[in-house]
């Protein structure tokens, strides 16, 4: 009974920390894609 409470906690961590690591990739990946935004458009700025 124990272990079956712990495998399932121990997969649902896992669970948890890839939506973590999904979340902080898609920001990665915004924040890049504005800094690229940002550089293209700097040439038009000056």
């Amino acid at each position: 009974m124990f272990y079956n409470n712990l495998s399932s906690l121990y997969r649902q961590l896992k669970t948890l920390n890839q939506v973590q690591v999904d979340a902080r990739t898609n920001t990665v990946n915004k924040l890049k894609r504005h800094a690229e935004l940002d550089s293209a458009s700097l040439p038009y700025l000056n």
